[in-house]
Formats: structure tokens, C-alpha cells, sequence
């Protein structure tokens, strides 16, 4: 089972371990090891703030990517990308939105 975890490294509510506690986790839950290949992406921030800079864990069985652990740096307990009329929603990307539905997009029964 596939899964994708998006976390703000500023997040103030839900302490950031839980990302990494989970992803652990969901290794052990699928019978993956713990120390199974990680790719490690660096995104950097957009100009004048529209994109908040991120690190991208994909753990891979073989080339496909099955848990992406994504840590935004300077967001809080907010979804990044949103829309700043709903509560809980960062304007500053990168797109949350955008990012689940590419991963699940390649993750199709």
C-alpha cells in the first residue's frame, strides 16, 4: 500500500517525529526493512516567498517509489499550497494537492 506523508517542519501541534515514527511504521506494516534505499530530493525555495523549500524521502522498492516522506521547511500546522480563505492553509507552496495526486496518479490498481 502506497503512502505519501507531508509534513511542516514547523508545525506546532504535531511534533515532526510523528512523520518519522510513522513512516517506520509503515515499513515494518508491509514488511519492508528499515534500511531499504532512500532517494533524498532537495527543493529550494521559490522567489519571493511563494514556495517554501523541502526534502523528499522516496523509499524505493526497485525503481517505484511506494513512501514519500515530504518535510516543508517553514510551514506550520497548515496545508501548503492552499487556499488563505479556509482556515489552516498556507499560501506558500509547494502544492500539497498537486503532490497527492501525482504520487497516487502512479499508484493505480
Amino acid at each position: 500500500m502506497p503512502a505519501l506523508l507531508i509534513h511542516g517542519e514547523e508545525d506546532r501541534v504535531v511534533s515532526p517525529i510523528n512523520q518519522q515514527q510513522l513512516a517506520r511504521q509503515w515499513l515494518q506494516v508491509n514488511g519492508l526493512p528499515a534500511d531499504m534505499p532512500v532517494r533524498v530530493v532537495l527543493k529550494q525555495a521559490g522567489r519571493g516567498g511563494s514556495r517554501n523549500a523541502c526534502q523528499i524521502n522516496d523509499y524505493l522498492v526497485g525503481s517505484k517509489v511506494l513512501l514519500r516522506a515530504v518535510r516543508i521547511a517553514g510551514l506550520g500546522h497548515e496545508w501548503s499550497g492552499g487556499d488563505l480563505t479556509w482556515s489552516f492553509n498556507a499560501k506558500a507552496g509547494p502544492d500539497a494537492s498537486r503532490m497527492l495526486l501525482d504520487f497516487f496518479d502512479k499508484h493505480t490498481r
